[in-house]
């Protein structure tokens, strides 16, 4: 007894900051909340005005506001609406940066060809910031009621009456939705078929990634001495070996398959690093969006695991020092780039002036969006076409199996009439009438505003961005919770930030690709094959258990200590037992906290 009193005594003083902690989460939580309801109001009568009195400026406000108010919206719920955040930062990017910045800076023009065309880009902006926002809300309404419900049932079944109701608010349980979330995400990663497939995964993204150097370096070495435009006047892929061609893309989902699988930190760091360091032969080439998505997609899976995982602290002080001091340089160096590889010289600018004219670049997408509206009559000469979900068609009709079994007609992918005017893809329709050097190897690229403006006017915007409201967060939630929809998720995500500047299907599309389904196939296959070996005893379990980490059984106290809510109820024991990993623990007591 006196055991037992001795330890309910020691847990409170640990209780109490937990609790406080919470207090204050609650509190942030609260008023974040309250400004978001705010916001959209607010945002929505501001851009109601401008439009009302015809003033762009007053209706660019009310934008940015609309896109600040959906940023507070999904840092609510960051574990539930990752890949919401992540399409809004590449709507900053390559939709925003430049309207704001044009305003902010009176020597930079943002206005399009016409007023019309500039109105209809912050208009389609709008609407699909709103319809997001919608889409988001309704998932997380209908995932509400049907948790209280369950609730609801439970309790009448059990009989347990409800205690503590304000506490209550802040998770489903005494520990927290967080808590939750992360015995799902520790049930996965201490999984021993999980432990085959990590291994599995890990090995073809190490062979992929060697496929991925060497093709850069044959790019690189082939683009010595010529211009960035050039790069999209030939054909460099041909110089390249077909097995280097036919890995190079598998290397993306073998990586996604790995990270899936939840690995411990050191490992996962490494890993993120190789495939960053694939994208500097581009980079150095000139082209930056790969490189910037992949360093943003290493930001997000960091911003995962640190609300899931308990076992290890993801985010440090360290880290987030280095990151404010590398993503400024980054910025600065890239427009840096910007002059250097178009023999221009920066001298005079500032740090400041050269980040601003960077960023003001990368909006670019902007434009496009003004080019679409003014050659939307001649698209729509063309008949109907779903560009929406024009990379599923392509994918089945200009793919192997449409080449071979329903003989569909071959349009090439290189810039041509014949692509242009029969194909799907928005990208090459609307170049062709857009940009004068089309035939010439040039174009403007796409958005997801532009497909589904082109499909079905205003309504498509509104119906396929509130698609994507609702689709985001069930994605998100896949995260460390199986491996399969994990990978899926993780791809998905890698594409969502393209999207503004990129087709609207592309975030789910590449299920049906045939190197997508190959990927899964061979991890499958070695992972079985591994499991088979060490089962049978002629490989340790331990080299495949590993997987270049640490099997190690995480502290009761570290956990709660980094991921405040969540506080671990242990039924007292006497003696031996095995946790929850399955590890048998001896000499020790636990105490339930109440």
């Amino acid at each position: 007894m006196r055991q037992r009193t001795a330890a309910a005594v020691s847990a409170v003083p640990r209780i109490a900051p937990i609790r406080l902690a919470q207090n204050k989460l609650s509190l942030i939580r609260d008023l974040a909340g309250a400004l978001q309801s705010a916001l959209v109001p607010l945002a929505c009568i501001v851009f109601a005005t401008g439009y009302c009195f015809d003033d762009l400026y007053v209706a660019l406000l009310g934008t940015v506001l609309m896109f600040t108010a959906n940023i507070v919206f999904g840092c609510l719920r960051l574990r539930e609406r990752l890949l919401f955040l992540f399409l809004h930062a590449g709507i900053a990017l390559f939709l925003l940066t430049r309207p704001v910045i044009g305003t902010l800076d009176e020597d930079r023009t943002w206005m399009l060809s016409s007023p019309e065309s500039t109105w209809f880009a912050i208009t389609a902006i709008f609407v699909s910031l709103v319809f997001l926002f919608l889409g988001a809300v309704t998932y997380s309404t209908v995932v509400s009621f049907n948790e209280r419900r369950r609730k609801e049932r439970d309790e009448l079944r059990s009989g347990i009456e409800v205690v503590g109701a304000s506490e209550e608010a802040f998770g489903r349980n005494a520990r927290g939705i967080l808590g939750s979330v992360a015995d799902l995400t520790s049930k996965l990663k201490h999984s021993e078929r999980i432990r085959y497939i990590r291994t599995a995964s890990l090995l073809c993204f190490l062979v992929c990634y060697v496929a991925a150097l060497y093709e850069g370096y044959i790019k690189l070495s082939y683009m010595s001495g010529l211009a960035y435009e050039e790069y999209y006047l030939i054909d460099a892929d041909e110089h390249v070996p077909w097995i280097i061609g036919v890995l190079r893309p598998m290397m993306l989902y073998a990586f996604c398959s790995y990270l899936a699988c939840m690995p411990r930190r050191r490992p996962t760091v490494i890993c993120l690093a190789l495939y960053v360091s694939t994208t500097v032969p581009m980079l150095m080439i000139g082209s930056r969006s790969d490189f910037v998505i992949a360093f943003l997609f290493a930001a997000l899976y960091f911003v995962l695991r640190a609300v899931t995982d308990t076992e290890e602290r993801w985010i440090t002080k360290r880290l987030i020092t280095v990151v404010c001091i590398a993503a400024p340089l980054g910025i600065f160096a890239m427009g840096a780039m910007n002059y250097t590889r178009a023999g221009s010289t920066i001298a005079g600018f500032g740090f400041t002036s050269l980040i601003s004219d960077a960023l003001f670049k990368q909006g670019v997408t902007f434009t496009v969006l003004g080019h679409g509206y003014d050659v939307n009559p001649q698209i729509q000469d063309l008949g109907f076409r779903f560009f929406s979900i024009g990379g599923v068609t392509d994918t089945i009709t200009q793919g192997f199996i449409g080449q071979t079994f329903f003989g569909c007609p071959n349009l090439g992918d290189a810039n041509s009439a014949l692509l242009a005017l029969n194909g799907t893809s928005y990208a090459h329709s609307m170049s062709y009438f857009a940009h004068s050097n089309y035939l010439g190897g040039e174009g403007y690229g796409s958005s997801y505003i532009l497909e589904l403006y082109a499909d079905f006017g205003f309504g498509g915007i509104i119906v396929g961005s509130f698609i994507l409201g609702v689709a985001f967060p069930i994605l998100s939630m896949l995260i460390g919770r199986g491996w399969f929809g994990g990978m899926v998720a993780l791809t998905a995500a890698l594409a969502v930030f393209h999207m503004p500047r990129g087709a609207y299907i592309e975030w789910i599309s590449f299920i049906i690709e045939t190197r997508f389904l190959a990927a899964v196939f061979v991890i499958i296959a070695l992972s079985a094959i591994l499991a088979y070996v060490s089962r049978a005893g002629l490989l340790p379990k331990r080299i495949v258990s590993k997987g270049l980490e640490q099997m190690d059984e995480p502290s009761v106290m570290c956990a709660v200590e980094r991921a405040v809510p969540l506080v671990e109820h242990r039924a007292e024991c006497n003696g031996a037992h095995e946790n929850r990993h399955g590890i048998l623990v001896s000499q020790a007591s636990f105490t339930r906290v109440k």
